[in-house]
């Protein structure tokens, strides 16, 4: 069983992939709190429109189809069915222009999960480097105790053998491939974000709320233009 060593560190240079922490917005506060502190937690800013106002606009409309539906199309009178036609329209006018401001919620909300994102990812790329220097450190520092050693000019510190510490040396390194590797793998999400980023564009963020109200619309959509096709 290999025994952790506690040795002196010398300073190793790293070469960190790092690039500049996005501008976060701060949480805004009424109350008396000291202004220091509210600046320094930062939060994701909410999308435009949030999904209780479009599901709230969607239970509207529903209930207003609803009762075009059980109406039905009027036969045989042509004044009923151009005013059925109309308010049916003017229900597929309402639903396009909130499906208009629903995709610009959408569009910030994927914009502010990738910024959030690309943060996240600096963090753990600063922790992975900071765990890659302290290890490295530690593999300097018994190399130069077994140079010292090999060239006659130092011995092997109390309490460890030659064996020891070599074997301690190979899991420090051991360690660092793998740190080295996970920091690859860090720094390629970074670059996809940051490709988004300039570009303008944000990744697809996966299902939320306002994802799914605009599900919820294109349903309804189907419904009013359903009702306006002929028997």
């Amino acid at each position: 069983m290999h025994r952790a060593i506690a040795l002196p560190c010398l300073l190793a240079a790293l070469l960190t992939a790092c690039a500049p922490d996005p501008v976060l917005t701060p949480i805004e506060t009424n109350e008396s709190e000291d202004r220091a502190a509210a600046e320094v937690a930062p939060r994701i800013q909410s999308p435009v429109l949030g999904p209780k106002m479009f599901a709230r606009d969607a239970e509207a409309i529903d209930r207003d189809l609803s009762e075009l539906e059980k109406q039905g199309r009027p036969q045989g009178d042509a004044a009923a069915l151009a005013k059925f036609e109309s308010e049916v329209r003017m229900k597929l006018l309402h639903i396009k222009a909130t499906m208009q401001a629903l995709d610009v919620s959408i569009t910030s909300e994927a914009s502010e999960i990738l910024k959030e994102s690309y943060r996240l990812e600096l963090v753990r790329l600063d922790k992975i480097n900071k765990e890659i220097d302290l290890l490295w450190r530690d593999v300097v520092e018994i190399r130069k105790i077994l140079d010292a050693k090999t060239k006659g000019t130092g011995r092997i510190p109390p309490g460890f053998t030659e064996d020891e510490l070599k074997d301690n040396m190979g899991d420090l390194e051991s360690k660092i491939h793998k740190l080295k590797e996970q920091q690859a793998e860090v720094v390629g999400r970074l670059e996809a974000k940051y490709q988004h980023r300039i570009k303008h564009t944000a990744p697809d963020q996966g299902v939320t709320a306002l994802t799914q109200e605009r599900k919820v619309f294109v349903s309804l959509r189907a419904r009013a233009q359903k009702l306006l096709q002929k028997s």
